[in-house]
């Protein structure tokens, strides 16, 4: 019942989106949602703050030039810094929003640091 409690479960993390079962019900919330508890035990969403584009594409050209300069493929990449295959390449497409944990093992794997990760290249930096 919705009256007293909502009581829901994660049964399934996709990459784009979770689905809930609430009761009978399947709700299925894109991943930029996320639920809030409130203080009067309700549910409520909001909109989770994204990285800017700019920075975004900065980290996936930068990690594909200090892969590239290494001769790394993504696989040896990955196996460098304990992240798996896909997740690299899903970065250096600009499709993740990426933690500070994950910053520093790419940084420590690429030996760069995580700042030279996140600064664009100038016209003089080639």
């Amino acid at each position: 019942s919705f009256r007293h409690r909502l009581e829901a479960v994660v049964y399934q993390a996709a990459r784009s989106s979770l689905l809930l079962i609430v009761g009978r019900r399947k709700v299925v919330i894109p991943i930029t949602l996320a639920l809030k508890r409130d203080g009067l035990n309700h549910m409520t969403i909001r909109r989770l703050r994204q990285p800017s584009k700019r920075i975004t594409k900065t980290l996936a050209n930068n990690l594909v030039g200090y892969r590239k300069a290494l001769a790394l493929s993504q696989e040896q990449l990955a196996d460098r810094c304990g992240l798996h295959r896909t997740y690299i390449g899903s970065v250096e497409r600009g499709e993740r929003n990426v933690t500070l944990s994950s910053l520093e093992a790419l940084a420590s794997a690429l030996n760069v640091t995580v700042t030279q990760l996140l600064t664009e290249a100038t016209a003089t930096d080639d």
